[in-house]
Parts: C-alpha cells; structure tokens; sequence
C-alpha cells in the first residue's frame, strides 16, 4: 500500500544526481545485499516519518526488483545514471565482463612466515598481480568531450588469495593506474595509519600491521611499492 508520504515523494536523489523510483529502486537492490543492509544503510540513518514509510514500501517490492546486468547498464542513455549503475555493479563484475586491457603483469616472489599451529616456520611466498584498464571510449562511447572521456577510464588490480584461489578485483585511482605498475597498484590498496610498521599481514583483502617499537599514530596514507614488498611478511 502506498502512503500519502511515499505519494509526496517526487523526486528521488542519489549522489546528487535525479533519478525516478524504478532507477532508485534497481540501484538499492544492487548496492545492497538485502533488504535489511539497505534498511540500516538508508533509512535508519535517516529516520524520519517519509523515510519510514519508503522503508516499508521497498520492503514489499524487494523480491521483485530486477536486477541490473552489465549490458542494461549500457543501453542506459544517461550518461549520469550509467555511472551509477556501473558504481553499483561494482568493479569487479565490470573488469569481468568488459574484456578489459592488461596493462601490466607482475610475479612478486619473497621470503616469509607461516604458522603451524603457533609455530612460526619461513615459507616462499609467490603473488601475481595484474593491472588492468577499462577505457571511457568503451563505458561512454557516445561522449565527445575528450576530457571526460579520458577522466572515466577506470583502472583495477587482479589478486588472488594465496590459501583459497579466490579472486579479487580491486579499484585503484586514475594517477596510481597510469603508472603502468601492478605492484605499485596493489600496494596503494593498503592503507595504513601508523609510521614505522614492522610489517604487514595480507588476508585476502584484509591488511593487519603490526607495531614496532617506533610506530605512531598518523594520517592515514597509501604505501608505494617500496614499502609493500619491504614490509609484506604473511599471507593467507
């Protein structure tokens, strides 16, 4: 049942940008898992009787809101609603579908540790990143203004996790993928906000570091690829 609120609601914004409720309502379902992350993200934040009354309206829509695929994404004529989309399908099903470009390939091959147990025992450890590119052209080939199209090309980095295979496709800026480095690339993933760490622990996509004698607390910062292959001790 739609309410008098849900009724006075015209307009639907999402980072900015306007948009209709079938739009709105395809994005949520996309961004969110379910219906509850969506609740907790959306609505409670914003708590007010309106808001209330739109949580109880998507709730009875949820299950039939379709989802957005890759190629309905691009027959989007808005070019503002496609960017959307394609925020919402996420990076790593765009560089998956997209037939992106590699751009660099790289084997980083060091000494390390495991544990057995609590035992600590040295192991090998052997990664492979790749860098690749999506250019505008190919999301936005309508676009004639050849500074945005050059400001849409979107860069990732392809990982894998050293215990299960898993794959990761992880977003990195413009300014880190135009250096052409996979290393550089999967190091600015990690972020960290103290000086002097006595390393890092990879799991997956979860970095942990560990203090050292001299570390303080700073502004966080992205580590160079210097610093991941020096300070890079474990995985998993």
């Amino acid at each position: 049942m739609i309410t008098e609120e849900i009724k006075s609601i015209n307009d639907y914004y999402i980072a900015s940008i306007k948009v209709d409720e079938d739009t709105a309502l395809k994005y949520w379902k996309k961004v969110h898992k379910n219906f509850d992350d969506f609740f907790a993200v959306v609505i409670a934040n914003n708590a007010h009787s309106e808001m209330l009354a739109l949580g109880e309206y998507v709730s009875d829509k949820w299950d039939s809101i379709p989802d957005v695929s890759v190629q309905q994404a691009f027959e989007e004529k808005n070019i503002e609603i496609r960017r959307l989309f394609f925020k919402a399908i996420g990076v790593s099903e765009l560089f998956k579908q997209l037939e992106p470009k590699l751009i660099d390939k790289q084997i980083l091959e060091k000494e390390g540790v495991s544990w057995v147990d609590i035992e600590e025992v040295p192991v090998t450890m052997r990664d492979e990143y790749e860098l690749y590119e999506i250019q505008g052209s190919k999301l936005f080939p309508e676009e004639k203004n050849e500074w945005r199209v050059g400001n849409a090309t979107i860069y990732a980095v392809r990982c894998w996790c050293s215990t299960t295979g898993r794959e990761y496709w992880i977003y990195v800026p413009k300014n880190i993928g135009e250096k052409n480095d996979a290393l550089e690339a999967i190091a600015w993933t990690v972020q960290l906000d103290i000086t002097e760490p006595e390393y890092i622990y990879r799991q997956g996509d979860v970095i942990l570091a560990k203090h050292s004698s001299i570390s303080q607390g700073c502004r966080p910062y992205h580590l160079n690829k210097e610093q991941y292959v020096k300070l890079l001790k474990a995985e998993s």
